[in-house]
């Protein structure tokens, strides 16, 4: 239910923007690569949290940010997600300490 509990804050901040200054029209939402969060189930909680809401019509635009990786003793760059794909689910769950 992470992505649950990260559209509820979303939620919040925004319904408190609104309550600061009025209208709200457009809000951008970036997500870190690292959340590994389900796109489609945070956007899915997101629009029936905000049912009924001030908010209701606020066009949420969402991206994710891709988490790049660096060696700290050769600085060799890579992108997180390609860490992902050599591991096996097992692997994954074995090391959940990586978001």
């Amino acid at each position: 239910m992470h992505e649950w509990a990260l559209a509820e804050s979303v939620k919040e901040s925004v319904l408190n923007l609104y309550r600061k200054h009025g209208s709200i029209k457009k809000v951008k939402v970036s997500i870190g690569g690292l959340q590994q969060i389900d796109l489609e189930i945070f956007k899915y909680a997101l629009k029936e949290l905000i049912r009924g809401t001030k908010i209701e019509n606020v066009d949420f635009e969402i991206t994710v940010k891709t988490a790049k990786m660096r060696c700290n003793v050769c600085g060799y760059e890579w992108d997180f997600k390609d860490t992902l794909k050599l591991l096996g689910e097992d692997a994954r769950e074995a090391i959940h300490f990586i978001p």
